[in-house]
């Protein structure tokens, strides 16, 4: 005797859930097989079991058999794929009972279909094997559903249906649900290649509706139409644990430790955007390995764990106190704001170094603003300081004396700096006035007869040496060294010249009561000098006492 089918003539499965049919039969079947299943399905010819994990929604009639040694026997199996999520199917049309006709040539498909129970109401449709075509040449075409109740939860219904052109594309797919606006699709593919699958989501469904399917020019085929409803998701929420510390940094540098937060999210329909407020970074690893940056994404749809997120001042943040809060934002999701303490980006320091500098007497140096004869330390990057302003404690002018001054920088400016970015420590240099040598001067009056400290090439009773500590001409008889003396009650006194801008040479008035037997010493010696130009008349006074009846004064030069 042949086996009978004893199992379910329905089963129900879901999108990417694992789907699971046992065929039964009486009288010992050897065999089993299966028809016409959904895709992602498969039977086990030995068990009868039909297994798999199903990629589409809809109803599809199979066709499953059982065998023995006395024959075969088939039964029809009814299998609903619903929409994953747990929506439910409302149309399932696979046209399978379209058997004529078909859809990769111009001429197979020119008979008219008459509709069926799902779309009993249809103009310009034809049979094209296994789907329909809608138009013609000179006309659009449609189909309209049977009446479908589409108002349950809360009125939203997906339609989803595979799609392809004439021998080239004439227009789209406008589907017009009652009481809706309606949506139109477009495609790309035409009757030789294959059929590209539509999706479109639509809200506002009410009870006693159809569907309208049409051409918005002439021809197009369709195939496996399905209509479901689509629950109500929960809405995406996004959640923030922790409170970020104070995250001070020094400019030039980003905040050495960061501060740290949780963000996590449920039924999300996309990752959470961390935006930090402005000055700040974020990273998903504390030590940047996933890179700091002005924001982060994390996650993605679905739900998404409790993840950390370390917050920081960027290097490239100015000098400043920063505060705010941080955004976490995603698609559908109420906004969270999260507060960062108070956070303060200090001056770095800057070491701004003047130049050391020298000239020689009688020359003259000019500082002030916009000198760039400077060192700086401590500038971020490629960043340069255009100029700082100069000044010196003396020695610039022509006039001023040989010796070692303070060159004091201060306001610097310009470049690509920004001062209020920066603590500066202003250090200064020096400017040394060099002198003119006993070689310089006698190099300035060559083929002298004599040109030793003690000679006297013009006879006029002064050395070289003196001549060159006066500012004489050693070949003019051009003056006195010791211009006069003075002798009153109580001081004595002498004059005498003093060239500026000499080196290498000393000059002093020494005294003594005794000529004979000396001692000479400047102890009690005095000088006031008076400014002629390019010499000091240097006046030395040493005042009288009624128990030393005499003095006598002398000028010393000498060379060390």
């Amino acid at each position: 005797v042949p086996p009978v089918i004893t199992s379910a003539a329905t089963a129900t499965g879901t999108v990417n859930a694992a789907f699971t049919y046992q065929i039964t039969a009486s009288n010992t079947p050897t065999s089993f097989g299966a028809s016409g299943l959904p895709a992602g399905l498969a039977v086990n010819t030995l068990t009868g079991a039909i297994t798999g994990t199903p990629s589409a929604a809809g109803t599809t009639d199979a066709n499953i058999t059982a065998t023995n040694g006395a024959g075969t026997t088939s039964a029809n199996l009814a299998i609903t794929i619903n929409p994953a999520g747990g929506g439910s199917v409302l149309l399932s049309e696979d046209f399978s009972s379209i058997t004529s006709g078909n859809n990769t040539s111009s001429t197979g498909s020119g008979t008219s279909w008459p509709g069926n129970t799902n779309f009993p109401n249809v103009s310009q449709a034809y049979q094209a094997g296994g789907a329909v075509k809608l138009g013609s040449g000179s006309a659009s075409g449609s189909l309209t559903s049977r009446t479908l109740d589409l108002g349950g939860n809360g009125g939203r219904f997906t339609v989803s249906f595979k799609v392809k052109g004439w021998t080239t594309v004439e227009g789209g797919i406008k589907v017009t649900p009652t009481g809706i606006a309606s949506q139109t699709v477009s495609y790309t593919s035409v009757m030789s290649g294959s059929f590209e699958t539509r999706t479109i989501n639509f809200t506002g469904g009410q009870t006693n509706s159809t569907i309208k399917f049409e051409t918005t020019a002439n021809r197009a085929y369709l195939d496996d139409i399905v209509v479901s409803h689509t629950l109500a998701a929960n809405p995406p929420v996004i959640a923030a644990a922790g409170a970020p510390a104070s995250v001070d940094a020094v400019y030039g540098s980003a905040s050495p430790a960061p501060a740290s937060f949780a963000v996590s999210g449920t039924d999300m329909t996309a990752g959470i955007l961390v935006t930090p407020p402005p000055g700040f970074e974020v990273s998903q690893t504390a030590g940047g390995v996933t890179g700091y940056a002005a924001t982060q994404l994390v996650g993605a749809a679905g739900a998404v764990p409790s993840t950390d997120v370390f917050i920081r001042l960027a290097a490239g943040t100015n000098a400043g106190s920063y505060s705010g809060n941080i955004s976490l934002t995603s698609a559908g999701a109420s906004p969270v704001s999260i507060p960062i303490a108070d956070s303060e980006v200090r001056p770095k320091l800057l070491t701004i170094t003047a130049d050391n500098r020298s000239k020689p007497y009688g020359a003259t140096l000019a500082l002030g603003p916009g000198q760039t004869a400077f060192s700086a330390s401590g500038l971020v990057g490629s960043e340069t300081v255009g100029s700082v302003t100069l000044a010196a404690t003396g020695g610039t002018a022509a006039g001023d004396a040989p010796g070692i001054y303070q060159i004091i920088p201060s306001a610097a400016t310009g470049g690509s700096f920004t001062p209020a970015n920066y603590d500066i420590d202003y250090q200064d240099g020096t400017l040394t006035v060099t002198g003119r040598t006993y070689d310089d001067w006698l190099a300035a009056h060559p083929g002298l007869a004599d040109n030793s400290p003690a000679g006297d090439p013009d006879g006029d009773g002064f050395s070289n040496l003196l001549e060159f500590f006066a500012g004489l001409d050693p070949v003019l008889r051009d003056g006195p060294v010791v211009l006069s003396t003075t002798t009153g009650p109580a001081s004595f006194s002498m004059t005498y010249r003093r060239a500026k801008g000499n080196a290498g040479v000393t000059g002093a008035v020494r005294r003594t009561s005794d000529l004979a037997e000396g001692p000479w010493t400047t102890t009690d010696v005095t000088e006031t000098a008076v400014d002629k130009g390019s010499y000091d008349e240097v006046t030395a006074t040493i005042t009288r006492t009624l128990d030393v009846p005499r003095l006598f004064l002398q000028l010393t030069v000498s060379q060390p």
